[in-house]
């Protein structure tokens, strides 16, 4: 059985100390009036993904090419945001095999796209060196890091067609694992 209700009235706080037994009245919980017992609950099916932050999907993203990117414009393709730096060595190892991933892949909806937080000049002048072909966004201040709680690098962020963050991964990966 399954209680429903539309609102909690109240809610008791009391203290208890650490290591202590807890009293079976500290786990007490009257229903409010109104509330009702149901036989079943329908509840949608788990997607395994949880929703983007309103401020990513509204942020604006300029590439190193000046091209706009809006997250929210991408939805129906998976996008792989790859979160790096030009001093990061993993970052740099892991790149020749997101563009394999980009060329094998972009026909079929995957979208991969860098995040940079430095300097444009120095991703650049960097990226002069490479024969990459997926697009770099600026992130100018860091926001969109921020938004996506990194603090270490390099760090993949999946985000399916339904615009929904299904992985997050730090660290150098392996082909297999990316595949």
């Amino acid at each position: 059985k399954t209680l429903l209700c539309d609102a909690v009235d109240e809610l008791k706080l009391s203290s208890f100390h650490i290591n202590e037994a807890l009293p079976d009245s500290a786990l007490q919980f009257d229903p409010p009036r109104g509330t009702r017992m149901a036989d079943s609950l329908n509840l949608p099916d788990s997607d395994n993904g949880f929703a983007l932050p309103a401020a990513v999907e509204q942020m604006p993203l300029m590439s190193l090419q000046g091209q706009r990117f809006s997250i929210t414009e991408m939805r129906g393709s998976v996008l792989l945001l790859d979160f790096w730096a030009t001093w990061c060595v993993p970052c740099r190892k892991g790149m020749a095999l997101l563009e394999e991933m980009h060329l094998r892949y972009k026909d079929k909806g995957l979208i991969v796209a860098g995040v940079n937080q430095e300097p444009e000049r120095l991703q650049t002048d960097f990226l002069e060196k490479k024969n990459l072909t997926y697009p770099m966004l600026l992130d100018n201040g860091g926001m969109l890091t921020r938004q996506f709680r990194v603090v270490e690098l390099p760090v993949l962020v999946v985000i399916d067609r339904r615009g929904r963050i299904v992985e997050i991964e730090k660290g150098l990966q392996k082909k297999d694992d990316l595949e």
